[in-house]
């Protein structure tokens, strides 16, 4: 699906499931499940340290 924005977190038990604005096709994709084997997560920079 390639590089997004997570746009919403809702907890339901022990799983989250995230909304997803993705670049490459301009849409929001509601209930994509947390799954750290096939989606890496990156914070964004704040800007203090240049990381």
């Amino acid at each position: 699906m390639g590089t997004g924005e997570i746009r919403d977190v809702v907890e339901r038990g022990v799983s989250k499931s995230l909304t997803i604005w993705f670049d490459r096709t301009q849409q929001e994709v509601p209930n994509v499940a947390l799954n750290l084997a096939v989606i890496r997560v990156l914070e964004e920079d704040d800007g203090d340290d240049g990381t």
